[in-house]
């Protein structure tokens, strides 16, 4: 077996083994966390590509007995770097200004619509002087051009000293934020789209000068402009921009009724005086060193001073993902493959993060290899309307060879920020699997950040060359993970803010001519 590596514009081929622990591939074929990136050759399309991985798809389930019912599929790497989230958001975003640039569209009609008697004293004496219709037109299109054009200038300007401001206040991890930047091409595409906006949006006025234009008009001045039939398409217009605002701001209201329902949702654990630590050890590290290496931080981060406890899991609440496995339970049928969700924790990782144990005993490290916890989800959909106390005692069996029995179980952590239902998990100790990628939490007795420097310390005692990846109180990542919605509500609020405000100015334009 062999893994392609792309690197840069080169791809090599290592033998699986040299960057994996070898095995892994054998005991557990349906690793999810292994991702595979592939460039195809020249001339090769991507559905050819996903015909020829369904080949072997198949010929691999033919193969492999755990490998029925997998499903593959080839997805563009731009593709995921931009994924649903990403896109969804910016597309509102992208939208609300569609909405307001559309509101300021209207204004400038409306502006122009009221400009209209001295546009038409203007057209007649060009009509007078032998001016055709469509030269009145063309003036008439010139004067709201140059008022789109000074207005796109104008946006340039803001958005050349909005932009970096922007980038500074969007989530780290927006996909290729780094490159979002003022460049020609985007000047280039705010200005046409300007002009564009001053020239559709002035038609109608320009028509209007065009047919009404005549040496009576100018006889008359502005009391032959003054007909029902502007006054009622100026108070369409402002009746359509104050609906478009209307409806942004009811946009604006779900997009903040959506945040907070997303910060409503429990947690499950207390993020409070919590300090969050992401260590990564070799793929190719001997496992029992890495358990004896897991061991040593625990002991060292526990003794720190400042430090109530310390706990280990393999991935942090709010970060998704898990390790997976078959589940299976003495006396009882499920007809069909049933998978949930591992995770490896220490001994004292519950007491740590402040999670309810709603029945039985906390893990132990004498229960390695015996016992687990699960969650309140697992408890009432395999066990249904049994009580948490009817659970403990009762045995599992993981990947059809490893035998558990429950010895507690604990309230619904919250693994993703948009989760709406729990998943069943079981909760192992870290010395039954191996993840080298590892994840510890310290409860402060005060404030995290005063022992931030001890903590680092710790981790330098037991190996002075270990990078650390990650490093902070979980409040803090508690709010980069809310950061995106809440970004995304500001934004579309703003938004609405100002289109009402143009709207206003509109309704006064109209009801003060």
């Amino acid at each position: 077996t062999r893994l392609s590596i792309v690197t840069g514009v080169q791809t090599c081929a290592l033998p699986i083994s040299e960057v994996i622990t070898p095995g892994i591939e054998v005991e557990n074929r349906k690793a999810g966390f292994l991702a595979l990136f592939a460039r195809l050759d020249t001339g090769v399309s991507v559905e050819a590509a996903r015909a020829r991985v369904g080949e072997v798809s198949q010929r691999m389930a033919a193969t492999h007995s755990e490998d029925r019912g997998l499903a593959y599929r080839i997805v563009p790497t731009l593709e995921v770097m931009t994924g649903t989230p990403s896109r969804g958001r910016l597309l509102l975003v992208f939208g609300t200004a569609g909405f307001v640039l559309l509101i300021v569209c209207v204004n400038l009609a409306c502006l122009l619509l009221a400009r209209l008697p001295e546009r038409m004293r203007e057209g007649s004496i060009r009509a007078a002087l032998g001016a055709g219709p469509w030269g009145l037109v063309r003036a008439a299109l010139a004067e709201s051009s140059v008022i789109a054009f000074a207005g796109g200038a104008l946006g340039v300007g803001v958005a050349v000293l909005g932009v970096p401001l922007l980038v500074r206040l969007l989530p780290a991890d927006l996909p290729r934020l780094d490159a979002v930047q003022l460049d020609v091409a985007a000047v280039v595409f705010a200005l046409c789209i300007a002009m564009l906006c001053g020239l559709g949006f002035g038609l109608i006025p320009a028509l209007q000068v065009a047919r009404r234009a005549s040496v009576r008009g100018l006889r008359e001045g502005v009391r032959s402009t003054e007909g029902r039939d502007r006054r009622w398409l100026r108070a369409s217009l402002v009746v359509v921009e104050l609906g478009l605002s209307s409806l942004l701001l009811v946009g604006a209201g779900l997009a903040a009724q959506a945040l907070f329902r997303l910060r409503a949702v429990p947690l499950g654990f207390a993020p409070e005086h919590l300090l969050a630590i992401e260590i990564a050890q070799p793929w190719d590290t001997d496992g029992e060193k890495l358990h004896r290496y897991y061991e040593r931080m625990l002991a060292e981060l526990a003794a720190t001073p400042g430090v109530r406890s310390a706990g280990f899991v393999d991935r942090l609440p709010l970060q998704g993902e898990s390790q997976g496995a078959e589940l299976s339970i003495p006396g009882l049928t499920f007809g069909h493959r049933v998978e949930v969700s591992r995770r490896a924790v220490s001994a004292g990782y519950f007491e740590t993060v402040g999670a309810r144990r709603l029945a039985g005993e906390p893990l132990t490290e004498q229960g390695a290899g015996s016992e687990v916890l699960v969650n309140e989800a697992f408890a009432r959909r395999f066990f249904g309307v049994l009580a948490p106390t009817q659970v403990v005692g009762r045995e599992i069996v993981l990947d059809g060879e490893r035998r558990y029995r429950i010895r507690g179980v604990v309230a619904n952590l919250r693994q993703e920020a948009a989760q709406k239902v729990v998943p069943p998990e079981v909760f192992a100790h870290y010395r039954d699997t191996f993840w080298p990628i590892a994840n510890f939490v310290v409860r402060a007795e005060g404030e995290p950040r005063a022992i931030a420097a001890s903590v680092r310390a710790s981790v330098r005692r037991v190996d002075p060359n270990q990078v650390i990846d990650e490093f902070g109180p979980m409040s803090a990542t508690l709010d980069r993970t809310f950061a995106a919605p809440r970004i995304t509500a500001s934004l579309v609020g703003g938004f609405a803010v100002v289109a009402l405000l143009l709207a206003a100015i509109g309704l006064y334009g109209v009801l003060g001519s």
